[in-house]
């Protein structure tokens, strides 16, 4: 499901919390009939996967977490708070130069060296598809991008792990372009560290941060499909 305020999705009712968006998560199960379902969340999505599994334990089965963004402390969380703000790349402007930005945040990330020209054919299909997907939901969400993040950077997901129950998956990501928030095994397995019945994963990515879906799609699916399917997990 597309998160409340990005992509298809209508924008929050109001100013939405981590629990917010998972209770909405709940409504879409009660609106398809579903009482009980496997949940896998990524980046943003595995901090409401926890807050639903924390909140909810009777709707959910297995859960799968990948890339869960958790900070070493305080300081390393008002840094990052900081440059969300900093950032402001989903700002319209007249001249149209943010979507520029939004291409090459996409493509490189902030504060890397651009190339003054692209081809086309420079960009490997996995990542140009990225790019497009990126701009689109970015231009859809406008402001919404911002107030999103800043609710993830802001909550403490700690409490939440500590009362998870359902056998969980936690996959660590290590790239080059990792934030260190996200980054490699050690932070994935602080999280599975907090949560009582849990197994931890690395995985390697071209691109280790929201890309990892798009390059690591087919390990992914065997990976989730592999732990779902396990009767003794």
């Amino acid at each position: 499901m597309d998160t409340l305020g990005f992509g298809d999705s209508d924008d929050p009712p109001r100013s939405f919390g981590i629990p917010d968006y998972a209770s909405s998560v709940v409504g879409l199960m009660d609106s398809i009939g579903v009482d009980r379902a496997h949940i896998w969340g990524s980046m943003t999505g595995s901090r409401i996967a926890s807050e639903l599994a924390a909140g909810w334990p009777e709707r959910v089965r297995k859960l799968v977490l990948m890339g869960f963004p958790l900070f070493a402390g305080r300081e390393q969380q008002r840094a990052r708070i900081e440059t969300a703000k900093e950032e402001q790349w989903w700002v319209p402007r007249e001249d149209g130069s943010h979507l520029l930005r939004m291409w090459q945040h996409a493509l490189y990330g902030f504060g890397k060296d651009i190339p003054v020209a692209l081809a086309p054919t420079e960009i490997d299909p996995i990542g140009w598809q990225y790019a497009l997907d990126y701009i689109a939901d970015g231009v859809r969400a406008g402001d919404g991008y911002l107030r999103a993040a800043l609710t993830v950077y802001e909550h403490d997901p700690r409490p939440a792990l500590r009362k998870i129950t359902a056998p969980t998956l936690v996959i660590g990501l290590a790239g080059e372009r990792m934030r260190e928030h996200i980054a490699g095994i050690g932070r994935a397995q602080a999280v599975g560290a907090l949560i009582e019945d849990s197994r931890v994963v690395l995985l390697e990515s071209p691109q280790a941060d929201c890309r990892a879906t798009y390059y690591l799609a087919e390990s992914l699916v065997e990976l989730t499909r592999t732990f779902f399917e396990d009767p003794d997990s």
